[in-house]
Parts: structure tokens; sequence; C-alpha cells
């Protein structure tokens, strides 16, 4: 990847707008002592001269060493990100404080410099050490581990994502069944199950499970974590909650069923997602969200390698990278702002726990849409059947509407790696509840016939036909509409006038047609009941056709497969960068050092200089460019320690310590110095770590301390 380096003007306009004591301290540092009269543009002019010498160029390039090399790359490929960006990115390597630290040593190794863009601060690569960053810039390898090995390390995403969640979803997943998303006779199973079972009941707490429910799910769908697969269902929109009831929304499963495999389960994936996120149910407009993470997540994986087993890291720098794209996706709107940002470890467990992250993109789906001439269910006995593997999933969907699943047969595929559990056949059941399912729905006796003789090759049971169109009849005898709405045949008007019915009818609107005193449904079925009618219709959709099972996609639109992924342009030279040794070049300028006639805070300046590899001319060691600021103090220096703990804490400064612990293990952190207190006669500071899961707070005796330096502050004001 090419990097855009803004232009030799901007660098120098950022350095010229600095504070002046800033300015002059930058070229102290790089010129030694200034001669009077300043001339800001000259000294520019002279640092753009020394930084195109050859010699200095080869010096600042022997500097950098790996850890350089990340920054630098990923500067280039987050394109000028500001300092939160970088911290993101590199979430799990380095603290907010040590890479702070890192940040302001490439600047002050004027390898970077810092912009004003929108308020905030942001950092770019020097355009006068082009030759120089280019490798680095360019080969962004380093930044995704594994990408492109061979042999990848243990250390990869198979490990336990859920680990790093406080999700309550997350400790259901292990017994989730990532192969389930990929045969529609499960899916038509489960969707068969919610609206064949008294699943839910509201309580103060809102919609939960009923016990008997679970229990009969968890004999038929052993490996399934049935809550989740409803609130999945719920996600895609293919359920919803009105009126404290779960209704069933036909066209989107039509939709749904449009999809071939990869795309269901790049869907199911995404609401899978959705439903893991920490607020996700706060959002608005979740449909169009569920499109955009379904269309982020699919151009995601693209960006992998087939097959790939990555280190976590690698695979949330990849989120990080598709996120700071300026392109829109597919539907429109951005996909991430405040409130939606990704949530990196719900994110990849979804991805994981389906096979999506790990197993290979398939999409085509000729043989499992492919019309089979031979039977695809059989009878297994009176009004029971058994689905075979061939059956299309449009079909599997309509039988779902108006026969229950009664059976699944669970085996143990032990050649998977992971062991994990796969369907081996699925049973339905067509009785009396579930045909009046399928009349509210619209689909008449005469479709079911047509629809499993044709599955089943003409292999009925001669007394389905009779008993479905009984069923049927009986249906049309007793009506309850919306609103509500009872409608009686003339064989049945004599329940609209005895208990318990007749208390409930406001008015006879005209004979058989009467208008209800009742809120909803429920207290007029149970009256019914009461009275003895055994079938009651009440169906979903008025004057509905068979044909409404047939999607249209709008609900469930194709995925885009020509996006560009910006991933894909992670490269890797062809061999493995080789970095310089830099202590010899530390050391040339160690010698030149001890040569010197120096007072110890001059010394001492100057030897840090070298170690913070500053020094890149034997001119640079001149002590009259010294401004003595004392930055670090050690051992038995305790008034020294004292000073710069002090000046730390009052500046909320970043602090660097080393000590040795009671068994004489050595010790070290980077904080902000927070407090210097007294216990005893001892002073005690404290310093407050940040990692990316939290932060520690360590107090540490002065006197224990074998080393305190204070971390400057960048001089672009940050």
């Amino acid at each position: 990847m090419k990097y855009n380096y803004k232009s030799t003007e901007d660098w120098k306009f950022s350095l010229m707008n600095l504070p002046d004591s800033s300015f002059f301290e930058l070229f102290r540092t790089v010129f030694g002592n200034i001669k009077t009269p300043f001339n800001k543009q000259r000294l520019l002019n002279d640092l753009y001269s020394l930084l195109s010498r050859d010699e200095i160029r080869n010096t600042i390039s022997s500097y950098i060493d790996k850890t350089d090399h990340k920054l630098i790359a990923a500067i280039a490929m987050l394109n000028n990100p500001c300092v939160e960006d970088m911290v993101s990115f590199f979430s799990g390597e380095f603290s907010k404080t040590e890479l702070g630290n890192l940040l302001i040593n490439l600047e002050e190794r004027l390898i970077l410099y810092r912009f004003p863009l929108d308020g905030k601060m942001h950092l770019s690569l020097n355009p006068v050490l082009s030759s120089v960053l280019d490798p680095y810039a360019e080969n962004t390898a380093v930044l995704f581990p594994g990408l492109y090995d061979e042999k990848l390390s243990e250390n990869t995403n198979s490990e336990k994502l859920s680990s790093s969640l406080s999700l309550s979803n997350a400790a259901h997943m292990d017994k989730f069944c990532s192969s389930f998303f990929t045969d529609s006779r499960q899916i038509a199973a489960l969707v068969s199950f919610i609206f064949s079972e008294d699943l839910f009941k509201y309580t103060d707490k809102g919609l939960e499970f009923r016990k008997k429910g679970l229990d009969e799910g968890k004999r038929i769908f052993p490996s399934l974590d049935l809550e989740l697969c409803f609130n999945i269902l719920l996600k895609l929109g293919i359920l919803q909650l009105q009126s404290e009831k779960v209704m069933y929304h036909r066209k989107k499963l039509a939709d749904f069923c449009l999809l071939n495999p990869g795309e269901m389960q790049l869907y199911w994936t995404s609401a899978l997602y959705l439903c893991l996120e920490e607020g996700s149910s706060g959002f608005s407009g979740e449909r169009n969200r569920l499109k955009r993470i379904t269309s982020f997540m699919l151009r995601y994986r693209e960006s992998l390698d087939s097959n790939p087993i990555l280190p976590k890291a690698t695979l949330i720098r990849l989120i990080e990278l598709l996120e700071k794209e300026e392109e829109k996706p597919v539907w429109g709107s951005p996909l991430f702002n405040e409130k939606t940002k990704i949530n990196h470890s719900a994110f990849l467990l979804a991805m994981e726990k389906t096979g999506f992250l790990n197993e290979p993109l398939f999409f085509d789906d000729s043989e499992k849409t492919a019309k089979s001439e031979a039977a695809v269910i059989v009878m297994d006995a009176s009004f029971s059947f058994v689905l075979y593997p061939e059956i299309s999933r449009e079909d599997a969907m309509v039988l779902a509407s108006f026969c229950n699943v009664s059976n699944t047969t669970v085996f143990l595929n032990s050649a998977s790696a992971n062991e994990q559990q796969d369907f081996t056949s699925v049973n339905f059941i067509l009785n009396r509840e579930s045909a009046v399912r399928g009349f509210d729905l619209g689909i008449t006796s005469a479709q079911m016939l047509e629809l499993l003789e044709k599955l089943s090759c003409n292999r009925l049971d001669k007394s389905l036909s009779w008993t479905l169109k009984e069923w049927e009849s009986r249906y049309a005898e007793v009506f309850l509409g919306r609103g509500v709405i009872m409608v009686l045949s003339e064989e049945r008007r004599y329940l609209a006038e005895a208990e318990p019915v007749a208390s409930l009818v406001r008015r006879c609107i005209i004979p058989g047609v009467y208008l209800l005193s009742s809120d909803d449904n429920a207290e007029a079925v149970r009256a019914l009941k009461k009275a003895g009618v055994d079938i009651i219709a009440q169906p979903l959709y008025q004057e509905q056709s068979g044909e409404e099972f047939s999607g249209n996609g709008y609900y469930f639109p194709a995925i885009n497969m020509d996006k560009p992924l910006t991933a894909k342009q992670v490269k890797s030279s062809n061999s493995e960068n080789v970095y310089a040794d830099n202590e010899s070049i530390k050391e040339k300028f160690r010698t030149i050092l001890e040569k010197m006639s120096l007072t110890k805070p001059e010394r001492d300046e100057l030897s840090a200089r070298i170690e913070r590899r500053l020094v890149f001319s034997e001119k640079q060691l001149d002590k009259n460019s010294v401004r003595y600021e004392k930055l670090e103090a050690r051992g038995l220096d305790f008034a020294g320690k004292t000073s710069i703990a002090k000046h730390a804490v009052e500046n909320a400064s970043i602090v660097e310590v080393f000590w040795s612990s009671s068994d004489g293990e050595s010790l070290k952190c980077t904080g902000i110095a927070e407090a210097l207190d007294k216990k005893g006669n001892e002073s005690i500071l404290h310093i407050r770590t940040e990692s990316a899961d939290d932060s520690q707070l360590f107090m540490i005796p002065l006197k224990k301390i074998s080393l305190l330096r204070r971390i400057k502050q960048s001089i672009f004001g940050e």
C-alpha cells in the first residue's frame, strides 16, 4: 500500500506553529547551540537539508526496530490517524501510556509529526524521510501476525474468545451447534417448534420461556440454546412481538428462504452478533443495522485467506482497518458512530460459533435447490414423516407452517476437529393443531395435500386427505376475526345465545356475525372452548393465497460480492525485514561522549539522548545545546527522585519506574504519576498504569526505585 505523504510545506507549517519554547528545544537537540539572531524559516531549511543527507538518513534508518516499524506501518495504513485510533488499533499490545511514549520518541527522532484536523491532533509521517520510511510503511504484514505465515502459531483464534466477554449469552455458546445453519430442515424444524408450543409468558421481567416448552425443546433439540435461537429470529425480524404475543412474519421468512446457504449463514451470524453486542437492543433502525453488519461481516471474512487460523490480535486489527474506510456500505448510511462501534470480542465470537470465521465461504447451493425427482419425505407412521436432506428450503418452510416437529436425531461427528454435533434426521407430524395453524396462515387443505403428494411421490396415508378436509370444514364453522368479530355458521349460532359466550356478545351485526365486548381473542377462545368448541379459526392474514409463501428478496437482499476490500491491501515483503543492530551506532556515540569534558548533568542528559536514539550526528553532542531539565534519577539520589516525582504529580506526567521485588526480581512499570504521599518516614509514589482491559495502581517507596524517569510530553501539545 503506497502511503500518501503530506507535502513538505505541511510538515514545515506544523513545526513553524510550535510554541517558541518547543520549537527551539527541538532545534537545539538537532543542531546544538543555535546562533542568534533566530530565523525560523532558515532553521527549517537547514533541517530539511540535514535530513536530505544520505549519511543522516542511513543512521535514522538503522535506528528503526520492529516496534518502530509497526507504528510507521499503522500510521500509513490508518491514513494519518489520531492517537485514539492508534490506541484502539494496538489494544492488547501496548497500553495507552506505553504507546504515547513510543510515539513521542518517533516524534523526537523526526520520523513523525502532528497536525490539527477536526479538533484533534493527527499523526503523519515526515515526507522528507519518505525514502527511508517507504519500506516500513509499505510492509504492513508486521501488523497482522500469521496472515501470511504457512506455519501459524498455536496462539490462534481457536482460543476461548468467550473468556473476554462479559455478556450473559456467552455462557450458553459452548452448546450452540455451529453446523445448524447449513441445513434447511433444521431451520424449518426450529420455526415449527416455536409455533407448535406455548413457549412464552409475560412477567414483570418481560417475555420469558415457559419451563414446559423449554423442556420439550431440549428433548427435540438437545444441542441448541433455544432462547438464543429465539432472539436471533427476533433480530432477523422473522419473529415479532406484538401485543404480548409472538407473531410470525411470513414474508420475511419467505425472503430468508431465498438465500443460498452461505448467505443464510451470514445473516444468522450477523443476528447472533446483535444478540451478543452490549446495548444493541437500544438502537433505532435495527433492520438497517443488521444489513450493514452483514455487509461488513462478509467484507471482513473475504479479507482473510481461505480457512484462516490467525491470532486474535490480527483478527481485531483487520476489523479496525475496515472500520476506518471512508466509503459507505451497501445500504447507505455510515456503519459506525459513537453508539454503534463494533464490539470486537462479540463480533469474532459470533463468527466463530457459526463456523463463519474459519470455514471456507460457500455460496453455491445448486445442489440444495435442485428439484429432486425422488421422494424427499417418507411416511413413517400415520400423519408422521421424515424429511430427507434433499428437500428444498422453500418446501421445508411451508411444511413447518402446517406441521409440528416431533423429533430430531443427533449424532456426534467424531471426524470433526471440533467434535461438533450435527443433525441426521428431522421428523414432522401433521395433527389437528398444526393444520389449524396452516389454515390460519391461509393454506388450504388442497394446497397441503398437493405439496405432500409432490414431496412423497404420491405415497401418503389414504386417511390423510379425508381427515384434512374434515378439519378444514370444522375450521370454517367457528370464526374469530379482529376487532373482535365472531362469525358462527348457521348450525352453530346457538352458541351466541348460551353462556359463557352470550355474555361476550355486544351486538349482532348480521345473522351469524357478532361484535364481542372482549378486548382480544383470548377471552373469546376460552369461552368457546368451555362451550365445547375444539376448532376455532383465528386467521393471521385475511384472504391470502399460497403464492404469498414466495419471497421477493426485499427483506434479505443478496449480498454484494464485488465490494473492494481494503484489508486485501495488506502487503508483506518477500523476505522478513532485517532490522539493523543500532547498538553499534549508540556505542560509537557513547565513545565520543566519554572523551568529552562535561559536568555530570550534561553527561547524563546527552547520554539519555543517545539511548533514546535522538543522536544521529556527532555535532548533536554539544554541551551548549543542553537546557538541563532533570528527567531521571537513580539509586541513592533521593533528592533527585523526590524532585522528579513532585514535578510528575503536579503535571500528571508519564513516568517510567524500575525497582526490585523482595526476592530480587527486576520490575518495571510505565504510567501516570498520581500522588506522592508519606507513610511514616517513607515517601510513596502512586502510579496508575493502563491496559486493554483495566487499570492498575502501583504504590512504590522511593527508596526502592532504582531508576525513575519522567517521560517528556509531545512538543505538539498532546
